[in-house]
């Protein structure tokens, strides 16, 4: 019988009900209804979409609403707390555009791609937590950045050897353990160590 929209404060309501297709004297099915739900998802606007489906007592036909929850605008984005790694190669894993609804999965994204920039540089304890704030109404996002210390290699262990030493073992790996000098500094690689593993050593 009818089709309303509620929730939204941002996207018109006529611009809801066309994504979704659905029209008053349509027929219902489960196919329909799920077919709405995903089409009104994809345009990128909401955290949330469902449909309700209430039958009028008296005339016995179907008042469908269409229940939204808007994602916020982004209107700001940074980057705090990186020191070793500089911060603008930090800042160019972030792709969130200004003006644009939040996707988290654009936010699980950047954090992702944020600590791989700490990975490669040996910072393995490396923390990124993204902080949202709202002001009137738009988000502010700051990616907050817990560098750690970086992993270093106190000493190399070598078990199972028999007939070569665990001195040539360990002479022949590029990862090497820290040492007095300022350039035995025992940083851990994980590219380098698994040439150790899969060439250094079994050559």
């Amino acid at each position: 019988d009818s089709v309303t929209v509620v929730g939204n404060r941002r996207v018109p309501s006529a611009t809801i009900l066309a994504d979704a297709g659905l029209t008053k004297g349509m027929t219902l099915n489960f196919p329909t209804v799920q077919r709405a739900i995903k089409n009104v998802f994809q345009g990128g606007q909401f955290d949330d979409v469902s449909i309700v489906c209430g039958v009028d007592e008296t005339t016995q036909k179907s008042l469908l609403t269409v229940q939204v929850v808007e994602r916020p605008i982004l209107s700001l984005v940074d980057v705090v707390g990186p020191k070793a790694v500089s911060p603008n190669t930090v800042k160019d894993k972030v792709d969130l555009l200004i003006g644009r609804p939040v996707d988290p999965e654009q936010v699980a994204r950047a954090v992702q791609r944020i600590d791989s920039v700490y990975l490669a540089e040996g910072y393995y304890l490396a923390r990124i937590r993204p902080e949202t704030t709202m002001v009137e109404g738009r988000m502010q996002l700051i990616f907050r950045v817990d560098e750690g210390h970086r992993l270093a290699i106190s000493g190399i262990k070598v078990v199972g050897n028999a007939h070569v030493s665990a001195k040539d073992i360990a002479g022949a790996m590029k990862t090497k353990p820290e040492g007095f000098g300022f350039w035995q500094r025992g940083e851990f690689g994980a590219e380098k160590y698994a040439q150790d593993v899969g060439e250094k050593v079994p050559e």
